[in-house]
Order: C-alpha cells, then sequence, then structure tokens
C-alpha cells in the first residue's frame, strides 16, 4: 500500500482550507508631491461641490460659482474639503472594522501529524493523525462583543460631528474677524479723509491755527494712516486663515466675496428659549452622546469578563491512521478554574465603569457652567450693543444739527469735521461692541451645539467621503 499520495492529498486539503479566507492587500503608497498637488487644486467651482451644496442646501445654485458666499455655504463647503473631518471619518470607519471583527465566529483549527518508525516489518511504517478542532463559544460572549463594537464606533461617530461642528466653530470666529477688520478698515478709510481735509483746513488758514492744534492735527492723521495699514494688512492675513478654516488653498478665494449678511440680525434670547437650548444640550451634544456610548461600551465589557466565567468548549474530532488500521477520535476540553482567573478582570472592568459614569457626570456638569457662563456673556454684550448704537445714533444726529448750522452760517467748517470724526469714532465703538456680541453668540452656540439663529442652516457632515477620486478610493 503506498502511503506518500494520501499524505499528500490531506496535507494539500488543509493548505486549500486555510488559505481560502486570505485577503490580498493593494499597496496604496502616498506621494507629497501629489497630494500637494491635489489640495492646490482645489477650488469652489468644480461639479462635485456644486453638487454637494445643492443637495444640502435643498436649491439650485445658479449661476455657478456664485460671486458671494454667505456663512451656510462656507460651512458645507469646509465640510467638503477640511482634513480634519478627514480624519474623524477615517478613525470613525477604523471602529466600524471592530464590528467585523467582533463577530466573527471561532475558526476551527487543523492539525496533521506524522511518523515513521524504521522497526516496521510487516506494518506500514507511517502513523498519521488529522485532528480538527472547533472552539465553541459559550454564555453568548460573542453577542455581547458586538454589541461593545457597535458601542464604541458609535462614540467614534459623535467625534466626527464634535470634529464637524469644530470645523463650523473655527469657520465662523474667521469670518467674525474678517468682517470686523473690513469694518475697521472702512470706517478708518473715511476717518483718514477727514482728517486730511482737517490738515488741507489748517494749511488754508495759514497763520490762524496754533502751532499745537497743527502738530495734534498732523500726528492724528500720521496715526489714522498706520491704523488703516495696519487693518488692511489684518485683512489680508484673515482671508489666508479664512482659507485654511475651509480646508482649500488661499487662490481658491480670490474671486469670492464673503456675504456676512447672516450675521446682522442677532437673535434676542428668552428665558424659555435658553431653557429649551439648555435642555438640548443636555440630551443631543456629542460629547455627551459619545460619553454615554463610552459607559455602554464599558458595561458591555463587564457583562463579557463576566461571561468569561463560562469556560468555552473545544470539540476536536479526529482521524488516526496508524500503521495500517484508522481510527477515529474525538476529544473534548474545557479550560480549568476560569472563574479563578477572572475576578481580577471583572473587578478592574467594574472600576472602568465607575470611571464612565464619572466622567459622564462631569462632562454634563461642566456643560451646564459652560452654558450658564455664555448666556450671561451674550446678555451683556448685547446691553453694551444697543448703548454703542444709542451712543452712535445720538452722534449722528448731532452731526446733521451741526450740518444744518453749517449750511444756515451758524457753525464753521472746523465744528463740523471734527463732528465727523466724533461719528466715526462711535461707529468704529459700535462695530467693536457688535464683533464682541456675535463673539459672545458663537460661544454660546459651541455650549449648546446648534445655531441659536432660527435662520442658520443646521448642516450635517458627510458620514461619507465627498471627493473619492481626489483621495484614490
Amino acid at each position: 500500500m503506498t502511503f506518500r499520495p494520501r499524505v499528500t492529498g490531506i496535507f494539500l486539503s488543509t493548505l486549500v482550507l486555510a488559505l481560502a479566507g486570505c485577503v490580498t492587500m493593494r499597496p496604496h503608497p502616498i506621494s507629497p508631491a501629489e497630494s500637494l498637488s491635489s489640495f492646490e487644486s482645489r477650488t469652489l467651482d468644480n461639479s462635485g461641490l456644486r453638487a454637494f451644496l445643492e443637495k444640502n442646501l435643498g436649491r439650485r445654485i445658479d449661476p455657478w460659482p456664485p460671486r458671494a458666499w454667505n456663512f451656510d455655504m462656507l460651512t458645507l463647503t469646509a465640510f467638503y474639503y477640511h482634513p480634519d473631518i478627514d480624519v474623524a471619518r477615517a478613525q470613525w470607519e477604523s471602529t466600524r472594522a471592530g464590528e467585523v471583527s467582533a463577530g466573527v465566529r471561532p475558526t476551527p483549527d487543523i492539525s496533521l501529524n506524522s511518523a515513521r518508525r524504521r522497526d516496521a516489518q510487516d506494518l506500514s511504517p507511517w502513523t498519521l493523525t488529522y485532528v480538527l478542532t472547533q472552539p465553541i463559544e459559550t454564555a453568548g460572549k460573542r453577542g455581547i462583543r458586538i454589541t461593545q463594537a457597535k458601542e464604541a464606533s458609535e462614540s467614534s461617530r459623535w467625534n466626527l460631528a464634535a470634529t464637524a461642528w469644530r470645523v463650523r466653530s473655527r469657520l465662523r470666529k474667521t469670518l467674525l474677524d474678517l468682517q470686523k477688520v473690513s469694518q475697521a478698515e472702512e470706517i478708518l478709510g473715511r476717518e483718514r479723509q477727514i482728517r486730511e481735509e482737517i490738515e488741507r483746513q489748517i494749511e488754508t488758514q495759514g497763520g490762524g491755527m496754533s502751532q499745537l492744534t497743527v502738530s495734534q492735527a498732523r500726528i492724528a492723521l500720521n496715526e489714522t494712516l498706520l491704523s488703516f495699514h495696519d487693518a488692511a494688512g489684518k485683512r489680508r492675513s484673515l482671508e489666508v486663515e479664512l482659507a485654511g478654516a475651509i480646508g482649500v488653498p488661499p487662490a481658491a478665494l480670490d474671486a469670492v466675496v464673503p456675504d456676512f449678511s447672516e450675521f446682522d440680525s442677532p437673535p434676542e434670547m428668552s428665558d424659555s428659549f435658553l431653557r429649551a437650548a439648555r435642555l438640548s444640550a443636555l440630551l443631543n451634544r456629542a460629547d455627551i452622546l459619545a460619553a454615554l456610548s463610552d459607559y455602554a461600551a464599558a458595561e458591555s465589557a463587564l457583562k463579557l469578563e463576566i461571561a468569561k466565567q463560562y469556560p468555552d468548549v473545544q470539540i476536536g474530532p479526529g482521524y488516526e491512521w496508524d500503521q495500517g488500521n484508522r481510527k477515529w477520535l474525538l476529544g473534548i476540553s474545557l479550560p480549568v478554574s476560569m472563574s479563578i482567573r477572572q475576578k481580577g478582570e471583572i473587578a478592574g472592568s467594574v472600576a472602568r465603569r465607575r470611571e464612565s459614569a464619572a466622567r459622564f457626570t462631569a462632562i454634563q456638569a461642566g456643560i451646564l457652567g459652560e452654558i450658564d457662563r455664555a448666556s450671561a456673556a451674550y446678555r451683556a454684550s448685547l446691553e453694551k450693543l444697543q448703548a454703542a448704537r444709542d451712543l452712535w445714533d445720538k452722534q449722528k444726529t448731532h452731526q446733521q444739527i451741526l450740518k444744518e448750522r453749517l449750511h444756515a452760517g451758524e457753525s464753521g467748517r472746523f465744528t463740523l469735521l471734527n463732528a465727523q470724526l466724533v461719528v466715526t469714532s462711535s461707529e468704529f465703538l459700535y462695530a467693536e461692541a457688535f464683533a464682541e456680541m456675535q463673539n459672545a453668540l458663537g460661544v454660546l452656540e459651541d455650549a449648546v451645539q446648534r445655531p441659536l439663529d432660527h435662520a442658520s442652516l443646521i448642516p450635517e457632515v458627510p458620514e461619507k467621503n465627498p471627493r473619492p477620486d481626489e483621495l484614490g478610493e
């Protein structure tokens, strides 16, 4: 009887079974030069971005690309391009892969052993043992692992939502800073014109003005010129910062005019509205929901450790060819003292669950304090804004009275020019108060993680990458 073909056949069959489920790797190297080129080619006029904006805005954008881009459009553009969202999305996808691993059933092990006796005479010199060992999980361990993996994946999904909100918040602050410095540049430009006219009036009157008055006027003009150029430089720097907040190169914004009209009407905060926003934050903030998912995952981990007290069974049917004799085998194995070894793991899981509960309580308490402080600051900023508005209106009224007196010959040109300077100064204070109010509103929105202006869009971050071609997927 020839034994070698039989051994070879069994060996090949075992090898085929072992390799049947293997996955091959597809290389995907990263080229810094290609990555840079891909980033620099980003624009705000491509068809993919247009389709993404129209889908989320629920309307057609015509003409395309638009000249003016409001906050909602720029927010969606940041969701389309920003690398932080790509990172958070990739992290979520990695966590979701854990759900697949958790659901895999234990696979059998195949062992093949052979031996050859040299002193064999009439019998075959070969002994072959072929054993298939199948683990059988007990106490619902697989189901608990799947639940734990889903809860961990849910926590990572909320991290994606939190990242999207941070991108929106950063973009909003950059836009507000750009609006503030643009207004300052405009106001300083008008103040410059007024001070230049004052200097011309002084030169016209010649010796009618004291040297001190002449020097003060020139110093004030020089200071205004420096402030004007400083504001222009800050504006250009913020335009670059705005491109970074969106995730595009600065050249992509060359033809873009930011539309600040969404910031013109700050919402009034009634007590009932703030109570509703506070409750919404405690129920729906991304970090709250992520902490709840973390706690649920910790509880599932504890269940799994408790279930591990009950040993898994290993059944090992096999076949032995012993020098010409055929033998069928059946083995059952159980680990010993599982419950004793698991006591330490269970105690650790109990402690980690307690830690997750304490972390959730701390996050919730921190949010309450954050909302209360932000609400108080926003209300104070509204009062300051109203006072600045009243002062500006008062100075404009006084300027109008002086203008009428000048036409009637009752006051001089210098008096009116000085009144105009007071108006521009009051306008500057109002712009500062307006920016302070909008920043306070942004802090309050960050505390509740939702737009508080009813006209603002509540965008959803795309859970799938909207630019697969760019990333080579």
